[in-house]
């Protein structure tokens, strides 16, 4: 099983990697590290003869998942650091633009919540349903 190295991925980062994967365009895989039945691969999609995007650090810039130590890189610490900075970079991206998992409420998608876990209108409707009683008598 291949895993996406350096990042732990949201279902909504698995839905939105499986569509990437289906488009016609080639895959590369860079291997860091093996370990038992899994692979953890820096993933490259070739978007036309020289561009290709890293998989893993767009996950991370659409806020579809966060950012976890890479294993298996302890023998070349400057290829770890420099991909490490590039996830990271991208997970503070989305962090900074309310993106995926980073995003947060709007003003009024707070006061609405708050409202709705009141108790203010749990005791307000009771105080409204004991003088309904009294009216019906």
């Amino acid at each position: 099983m291949i895993r996406l190295a350096g990042l732990q991925m949201t279902d909504e980062g698995r839905t939105w990697l499986t569509e990437q994967v289906k488009s016609p365009h080639v895959i590369w895989f860079q291997l860091l590290r093996r370990d038992n039945s899994f692979v953890d691969c820096m993933v490259k999609l070739n978007k036309g003869s020289i561009f290709s995007v890293s998989l893993n650090e767009e996950i991370l810039k659409k806020g579809l998942g966060r950012a976890v130590k890479i294993e298996g890189l302890h023998s070349n610490p400057k290829l770890y650091w420099r991909l490490q900075t590039k996830l990271l970079k991208a997970e503070l991206k989305a962090q900074k633009t309310g993106k995926g998992i980073w995003k947060e409420p709007t003003i009024l998608e707070k006061v609405s919540n708050n409202v709705q876990n009141s108790n203010i209108f749990h005791h307000l409707n009771n105080l409204l349903s004991w003088v309904k009683s009294f009216r019906n008598k």
